[in-house]
This record gives C-alpha cells, sequence and structure tokens, in this order.
C-alpha cells in the first residue's frame, strides 16, 4: 500500500471520529453557579447535559479557606443559604458523592452600588414609593439574570475533546485536499 494511500485512510478515519458528538466521548461533569441576593445566597448545581444535581452537597468558604455554611441542593438542583453576608470573594463547592466535584469563584461585582447623589436627584416629596417593596421587587425580577450571568461566568472552556475533534477537522481536510490533488489526472505533456 502506498504511503498516500495511508494517508489517506487515516484522513478520512480521523474526520469521521470528528463527527461523533463530544458529550458520548467523556463522561458527564458537574457545574455550580451562584448569587447574592441580599442577605440570601442562591445557586444552582447542574450536570453538563443539563440535568438538575439533585442531592448534591454544597459548602462556601471565604477567601482564606474558612467554611462558613453547608447544605444540600434539593431535587432540582437548586439551593438557597440564609444570613450569609455579601464578603466576596467567596469559593462555592458542590459534590455529588459520586466523584463529581466543582467549585465556582463569586468575584467582587463589577456593579457595586454607588452611593451618594447622582445628577440632579428628583425630590423626595414629588415620589411616591414604597423603598422596600421596590428593592423586593427588583430583586425578584433580576434574580433569573442574576443567575443566568452567574452561569455564563462560570461556563466551561474548551476541552480536550473539542481540540482533538478539531484537530481531526484538520487531518481529514488535509486528507480530502491530498486526494484531490493526487486524483487528478495528469494532461499529457506535449513534447515540443
Amino acid at each position: 500500500m502506498n504511503t498516500m494511500r495511508m494517508v489517506y485512510i487515516l484522513s478520512v478515519v480521523c474526520w469521521i471520529v470528528s463527527l461523533i458528538p463530544a458529550r458520548e466521548i467523556h463522561a458527564h461533569g458537574i457545574d455550580v453557579y451562584a448569587y447574592f441576593e441580599g442577605d440570601h445566597l442562591k445557586g444552582e448545581g447542574a450536570y453538563d447535559d443539563g440535568s438538575p444535581a439533585g442531592g448534591a452537597d454544597i459548602k462556601v468558604f471565604d477567601a482564606q479557606g474558612k467554611l462558613l455554611a453547608a447544605t444540600k441542593t434539593s431535587s432540582n438542583g437548586i439551593f438557597t443559604l440564609k444570613q450569609i453576608p455579601d464578603s466576596r470573594p467567596v469559593k462555592i463547592e458542590i459534590n455529588d458523592g459520586g466523584g463529581h466535584r466543582a467549585e465556582f469563584v463569586l468575584e467582587e461585582s463589577p456593579t457595586k452600588e454607588a452611593t451618594g447623589n447622582i445628577g440632579n436627584p428628583v425630590p423626595e416629596d414629588r415620589i411616591a414609593v414604597d423603598e422596600e417593596a421596590l428593592v423586593r421587587l427588583l430583586r425578584r425580577e433580576l434574580s433569573p439574570i442574576r443567575a443566568e450571568l452567574a452561569r455564563l461566568a462560570g461556563k466551561r472552556r474548551i476541552g480536550i475533546s473539542e481540540v482533538f475533534g478539531g484537530l481531526g477537522w484538520i487531518v481529514g481536510l488535509i486528507g480530502a485536499a491530498m486526494w484531490y490533488k493526487h486524483a487528478k489526472p495528469e494532461s499529457p505533456r506535449s513534447d515540443q
């Protein structure tokens, strides 16, 4: 068998292997996401396939590694810890007991609340708003957005299966190009 035929066969095999979905190549992992809502730390634990990590252990540590609190996720993967002061950064650790473990570090908020007068505030006598009710409403309405932002902040980076999949495509395309180049019939030369 000649060398070009071997390269072609290897390229086709690599290309076919790269078509296999990554989820079938590796075992599923676990992720945890969390955010502060007042003095509550709320979060969610889920597996890579999107299924909830129900009954998983949750531990919260401060920047020095001191355990602040512990709980378990509900059957739908949600957890809430009450009376946790927002002392970022905090590390949230999830462990389902079956070999799946992950961490999420909740860093200092880039949108730290500003204090003081900003611009030209409207005089208080012209506003009739129950501030506590407004804060509760905003927290409730922004809760899903905060959860999604926390989830996106903890997204996994490119893994080994993605790297091998990309390399398979590259080798496959090179093999196809080499096959095309050598499969073309050469035009006869005319001796003049």
